[in-house]
């Protein structure tokens, strides 16, 4: 039985950083999930059936930023793991 891939949800602004990223990773054997923003990972986190175990984020977008994105993220999931870009 293979072991499961974790789920990496990658948010950064600016799309050229974002789509780097995502390949990268991608190409290391990790299932990404990329958005361009704090609302919209909020909305990807979300759906049902959505096993996010790391959330990749940009610290300085617009709206929400990086650190406010975590917060909110981590009081719905507390394993959650964050590392700041």
């Amino acid at each position: 039985m293979a072991t499961p891939v974790p789920t990496i949800l990658l948010v950064d602004d600016e799309d050229t950083v974002r789509r780097f990223s995502a390949r990268v990773l991608s190409q290391h054997g990790f299932d990404v999930i990329s958005v361009g923003s704090g609302p919209d990972a909020v909305r990807v986190a979300d759906e049902p059936g959505t096993a996010i175990k790391l959330l990749l984020t940009d610290v300085m977008m617009p709206g929400m930023n990086g650190c406010q994105l975590a917060e909110l993220l981590l009081a719905r999931q507390p394993s959650l793991r964050v590392l700041f870009i």
